[in-house]
């Protein structure tokens, strides 16, 4: 739970291998479970940080990260 009292899932996005990871460093397989195709696919056109609700438990959101990458820095 957050700080507001709802059920977060952080999810990490890991470019380089082109996988999910879950907070425990597992890979996740299907995330067609836990976010709708139209907000994975926002995702990664966006590529940034999202909060959308989880697909499956009613109340419970996912906290996607897209990783920063080093040539993005404003020099």
């Amino acid at each position: 739970m957050d700080e507001r009292g709802e059920d977060v899932m952080g999810i990490f996005y890991d470019k380089d291998r082109n996988v999910f990871i879950d907070e425990d460093g597992f890979i996740i397989y299907t995330m067609n479970a836990l976010v709708t195709t139209n907000d994975l696919f926002m995702f990664r056109h966006d590529k940034e940080y999202m909060l959308v609700p989880h697909r499956s438990i009613k109340g419970a959101f996912c906290e996607i990260y897209y990783p920063e990458d080093d040539n993005d820095e404003i020099r």
